[in-house]
């Protein structure tokens, strides 16, 4: 099988992966970054493997607006990473859980946070000036 990547030099020469946009898009990379991609979307997934289930729980952990995190939500149970279930203390809530196919991201989570522990110091600005 071959796999396929279209890539554009980007302003500070990087090498990074352009979406073109077609329906048969075959570069696994560009199709992973259109369901997880954005930064809501993998923090929301942290804070899943994190133990986080409630709408209220996501939004408290990471200050976004409402609006935002219900989009980002209904997409990634779309996506078939998370599911939707009652809550499990039998209130009328709905629980955000993980599927098959979210936890295979744990990987995913796990070397992200290893590589941020690596390259940033805990007071370091994540934000390059």
């Amino acid at each position: 099988m071959v796999l396929k990547c279209n890539y554009i030099a980007s302003r500070r020469g990087a090498r990074i992966a352009r979406h073109n946009m077609m329906k048969n898009e075959t570069c696994p990379v560009a199709r992973s970054v259109d369901i997880i991609g954005d930064r809501w979307s993998l923090l929301i997934v942290r804070d899943a493997f994190d133990g986080m289930s409630r709408f209220s729980d996501f939004q408290r952990s990471l200050g976004m607006a409402r609006n935002i995190l219900s989009d980002r939500l209904q997409k990634l149970v779309a996506a078939g990473i998370l599911r939707t279930q009652a809550a499990s203390d039998g209130t009328a809530y709905q629980e955000y859980v993980l599927t098959e196919k979210g936890e295979r991201l744990f990987p995913l989570v796990v070397a992200l946070r290893q590589w941020g522990s690596a390259i940033f110091s805990p007071a370091a600005s994540h934000i390059p000036s």
